[in-house]
């Protein structure tokens, strides 16, 4: 038998995936488990044997591009069509023609509910999505507790109201290993941050440091503490400056969208963010700073990063987050950096989010 350690998509889902019909399938499979070569080294390949058509889903746009890049890479080129759950939902709500597929594979299905803070629209392609009776629908996932009691919540439901017999989805579990963690840190407040990345710059030479923000809001104040200029819209570092200062070793990563408020230095993502080992990813700079924008999407691969700091709240996407160190090999370990997030914080954010819904 395989050892727990040693197991991927492949080993528990097996030939299965060739008796799959009109049901939905749920993958719960952690960072690293295999479940995108299996999604498409395996069971695209079947489909497209099989004659049959595929819409594959992403929740992020650089995730998209990766899919895009295997898939024309290979023998898919042209058989596969893949838009974002966005492109869908906005196909939904214009209601534009929207084409049957045989297959749905819905890749980080906890896009469902960890983007619904700030998208009001991911309802739509959810259930769009679960309303496939003739198909496949694949969710997969890392973090999968959530989503998957509700799919089965609202499978149930729906069989109620339509009289319809329950049947259990089907679902294969694999969670995500941690033994490349070398160390884990607890901090309470953001401003801890500054010590411990002072203190790795100063005491090592080659490692590097991810670190995730909890919002655009503290990537300004990480900024401006190290700036003397305190992150002036339209103002540059002057070189003597950075030269002094820990900010000549950091580089800033987010969305289009919040690149456009011209916050940390002029670093666009392409520079930040470059080809890694082993078809991974890494940065040139010792400290990359990132919003949730790279929760998934890019993986690193680099065994200078043995530091990952993250501060974001929402429990999936902090999953998310650490997961996107990958490790080369079994002497490729970090220390992570975790904010535990004290009562009043957690109230605070209760109490916004009570003063919205009452809004709405």
């Amino acid at each position: 038998m395989t050892e727990c350690n040693k197991l991927y998509a492949t080993d528990v889902i097996g030939e299965d995936y060739k008796t799959w019909s009109e049901e939905i399938i749920l993958l719960g499979l952690g960072t690293g488990r295999g479940k995108t070569t299996f999604s498409l080294d395996t069971y695209c390949h079947y489909l497209i044997e099989q004659e049959k058509t595929v819409l594959y889903l992403c929740n992020r746009s650089k995730l998209k591009e990766q899919i895009e890049e295997k898939i024309n890479s290979g023998n898919l080129k042209d058989k596969i069509l893949i838009l974002t759950y966005q492109k869908l939902q906005e196909l939904i709500k214009s209601g534009d023609a929207i084409p049957e597929f045989d297959a749905y594979i819905c890749d980080e299905a906890h896009f469902f509910l960890a983007d619904s803070e700030f998208n009001l629209y991911t309802d739509v392609s959810y259930e769009y999505l679960i309303k496939r009776d003739e198909s496949v629908v694949i969710f997969m996932t890392a973090t999968y507790g959530n989503i998957f009691q509700r799919i089965k919540k609202d499978l149930r439901k729906s069989c109620t109201k339509s009289e319809k017999e329950y049947v259990e989805p089907k679902e294969y579990i694999l969670p995500t290993l941690y033994d490349y963690v070398d160390k884990i840190c607890w901090f309470k407040k953001p401003s801890e941050i500054y010590g411990i990345v002072d203190t790795i710059l100063r005491t090592t030479e080659d490692e590097k440091i991810l670190y995730f923000c909890n919002s655009i809001s503290m990537m300004s104040k990480f900024y401006n503490h190290y700036s003397p200029y305190k992150g002036g819209s339209n103002s540059e570092e002057k070189e003597e400056y950075l030269q002094k200062s820990n900010l000549k070793y950091m580089d800033f990563y987010c969305s289009e969208i919040l690149q456009k408020l011209n916050l940390p230095r002029n670093n666009s993502n392409d520079e930040a963010i470059i080809q890694g080992e082993d078809n991974g990813y890494t940065f040139q700079n010792k400290v990359l700073i990132s919003t949730k924008c790279i929760d998934n999407g890019v993986d690193f691969k680099d065994r200078k990063i043995k530091h990952v700091i993250c501060d974001i709240f929402d429990l999936e996407s902090a999953i998310q987050c650490l997961g996107r160190k990958r490790i080369l090999d079994k002497d490729d370990t970090c220390t992570f950096y975790i904010r535990d997030w004290q009562y009043w914080s957690v109230r605070a954010f209760l109490t916004k989010h009570k003063k919205r819904t009452r809004a709405k």
